[in-house]
């Protein structure tokens, strides 16, 4: 975790006190620090930190460690990107030529039974076991840049890379991911309209894709409401049932925990089991949604990072097409965009990055880092280093907010006894779940004088004292 924290709040804060920048601008660093920082608070909240470790150091140290590394590499773009197709095809050759020795005994259907024909055809090399839908969001960000190297490819190189593509399309058709599909569709609409050459058509036929939009949320809507729906949608209701369940709940959950969350990793089960549906055994592994896992996992600060860097990183998106490439990165700008907006939407309905080890994420963050990388030639005039000044006031109250925000996280980790929570608190699953759990009472005057003055906060959700 060390070098992630330094990689993520270094560059952020030394600005301060250098000419210039020490790394690259990387347009979204305050998020990327605020989002590091937030992951203390998930492993405290954790009813056992062993569950959550997995998840903090590989994840949280390669997604930083790979974007800093892709923003400031001295590599050509088009090697980076080789380098990203290059993995998404070794693990798509894994997942194809793999898939029926996976076993899996929930997926049906023609998709699955055409998967495990293919699966059956090399033998059994497995040496772990991706969930499908895992699999598709690792899959699903490159396949729009192995398109592009297609397209951009001369002679045989063009067979290599098309075969790379045809193989990643495979293994992400075969992972029966609704979810990848529409973000999918809705990135290859995003990249088709702005090429539509008359202004007015391009207006028209974007408003007829936003009605479409609409009425077909509206549509399955109703059938997922309907009582007797079609006979060839049942699985696709009944999995729109149980999110929409599993969204409810886990909002509930995060309405308990609202400032630390339940805890980063493999924690969501058990807890979800508890205390809403009132059984003692997993049910469901974690909430299959970015936005629920993100805010159960870090609370609401790691949420308030998400947003953050969804808000930066789309405004400068934004302001790259505006400014606009040279031919020979502009597609390569947009399908890596695109590519992480697919990962987005998919993220509306899923979120396994954040399941498990959370090992589909890094290829997440290399994606941004491609897009940051590549867009930033844009503005390669903007990016000299400056003098040393004294700050805008607008940074100052970046600056005192982000102190302040310091400071709490400080008071919160060092105060073990000392919790937000409303209803039960993050104490109550640590002495369920973990009966052995013992807490430690680091500064006894403090906790004393504190208990008297707190209880007396007419307040629905105040500051806790949890009596050992």
């Amino acid at each position: 975790m060390g070098p992630a924290l330094v990689l993520a709040l270094l560059p952020w804060l030394a600005h301060w006190l250098v000419w210039g920048w020490p790394t690259r601008r990387t347009y979204m660093g305050g998020a990327l620090a605020l989002l590091v920082v937030s992951t203390p608070v998930g492993i405290w909240a954790s009813y056992d930190p062993a569950l959550s470790w997995p998840l903090l150091w590989d994840p949280c140290f390669g997604r930083v460690s790979l974007f800093f590394a892709f923003i400031n590499t001295q590599v050509s773009p088009h090697w980076l990107t080789t380098g990203l197709i290059g993995v998404a095809v070794l693990f798509a050759f894994y997942f194809v030529g793999q898939y029926d020795h996976f076993h899996y005994l929930e997926e049906s259907g023609w998709l699955a039974d055409l998967g495990r024909l293919t699966g059956s055809i090399l033998p059994s090399f497995v040496f772990f076991t991706p969930h499908p839908n895992a699999a598709a969001s690792f899959l699903e960000s490159s396949l729009l840049l192995s398109l592009v190297l297609v397209w951009q490819a001369r002679g045989n190189k063009k067979l290599i890379w098309g075969g790379a593509a045809a193989l990643i399309a495979y293994g992400l058709l075969i992972s029966a991911s609704r979810g990848a599909w529409v973000g999918l569709v809705i990135a290859v609409s995003l990249w088709a309209i702005p090429l539509i050459p008359h202004r007015n058509l391009r207006w028209i036929i974007s408003g007829i894709v936003v009605i479409a939009v609409l009425a077909g949320i509206y549509g399955i809507t109703q059938i997922i409401l309907s009582e007797s729906p079609p006979s060839f949608l049942s699985s696709t209701v009944d999995t729109g049932v149980s999110r929409l369940t599993l969204y409810r709940n886990s909002l509930y959950l995060l309405g308990d925990y609202p400032f630390t969350g339940i805890g980063l990793g493999d924690t969501f089960g058990m807890v979800y089991s508890r205390y809403q549906l009132l059984i003692h055994v997993p049910y469901l592994t974690y909430s299959h949604n970015l936005f629920l896992s993100v805010g159960l996992g870090l609370g609401l600060l790691g949420l308030a990072a998400l947003i953050w860097l969804l808000i930066s990183f789309y405004l400068f998106v934004i302001r790259v097409e505006q400014v606009g490439l040279s031919t020979r990165y502009a597609h390569l700008f947009r399908s890596a965009w695109l590519g992480a907006t697919i990962t987005f939407i998919h993220g509306l309905t899923d979120a396994p990055q954040f399941a498990g080890s959370g090992w589909t994420m890094p290829m997440l963050f290399g994606i941004l880092g491609l897009a940051v990388a590549i867009g930033r030639l844009a503005f390669e005039g903007e990016e000299e280093a400056g003098i040393l000044s004294l700050p805008h006031h607008r940074q100052v109250v970046w600056l005192v907010g982000g102190l302040i925000v310091a400071v709490l996280l400080v008071c919160v980790l060092v105060f073990g006894d000392l919790y937000w929570g409303r209803g039960m608190g993050i104490w109550d699953p640590s002495a369920r779940l973990k009966p052995n759990f013992r807490p430690i009472c680091l500064i006894q005057p403090v906790r004393l004088w504190l208990k008297p003055q707190l209880m007396t906060l007419p307040m629905p959700s105040v500051l806790i004292l949890f009596n050992p």
